[in-house]
């Protein structure tokens, strides 16, 4: 098993302006150890968590906590996939990374570097219900089985505004979408997009109109996070509809 997820872990630099940013958009602060060498801060909407990293990760990373991390290291090595980095020997915090076939950046932990939260604040950020993880890919097929064998289960797919498949497991859900129109992000859905949009904007952010996960005569928008990350923003479209 990969593990549990952990967070979606992101390059801030600098990081007070992005720590701002989410916390302006209703995220709460999240109390961290004191494991990781650098300046690091964690936020949450009450469903899933953001880790600022004041580093370059090389690309948005999707991190799990894999204990006995030495061992499973082994295990991944007999599968065709090439360690990014290994960082596994005894003085120093273990975690090892690698890519998925469209790139996608993920790390595992050998422990938590921060506890689990008690916010019940569940979908109350400004960005509404967290839906997915959304990359694009060339091939469904080989997404949805390479990730399988992680122990994720097909939750979701259609071919509207183009083919695309979610899969859910080990506490986060991934969307990946056949088309090379859009860079990878985490979406939301809301009933309420509208005043949710106006709000932001009374708030100092510019959300752009419109977003590749919906047809162009759909209700959505487009966020830029800090670094370029961007946030899909649905009013209960296509997208969300297909996940029953």
């Amino acid at each position: 098993m990969i593990g549990t997820f952990l967070e979606f872990g992101f390059s801030a630099q600098p990081l007070g302006e992005a720590f701002e940013f989410y916390r302006g958009l209703g995220f709460q602060s999240v109390p961290i150890g004191d494991i990781l060498d650098y300046p690091y801060a964690v936020v949450s909407d009450g469903d899933i968590c953001i880790g600022l990293h004041e580093r370059n990760l090389g690309g948005p990373s999707l991190t799990f906590v894999r204990p006995d991390l030495s061992a499973y290291s082994r295990a991944l090595r007999r599968r065709p996939i090439e360690l990014e980095f290994a960082h596994l020997t005894e003085d120093e915090f273990n975690e090892v990374a690698f890519r998925d076939p469209n790139g996608q950046l993920v790390t595992l932990m050998e422990a938590r570097t921060f506890s689990p939260g008690s916010w019940e604040g569940h979908g109350h950020s400004a960005c509404g219900e967290f839906l997915e993880f959304s990359l694009p890919t060339a091939s469904m097929s080989d997404s949805e089985s390479y990730w399988q064998s992680f122990g994720f289960t097909t939750v979701g797919q259609d071919d509207k505004p183009h083919p695309w498949i979610r899969l859910s497991g080990h506490g986060v859900s991934l969307g990946f979408h056949q088309t090379s129109h859009f860079a990878s992000g985490m979406t939301y859905k809301a009933s309420t997009l509208g005043p949710r949009l106006e709000y932001m904007r009374a708030k100092g952010f510019d959300p752009l109109h419109g977003s590749p996960m919906e047809e162009p005569n759909a209700e959505s928008a487009t966020l830029i996070g800090p670094g370029g990350m961007p946030i899909y923003l649905l009013d209960g479209g296509v997208v969300a509809a297909g996940t029953d």
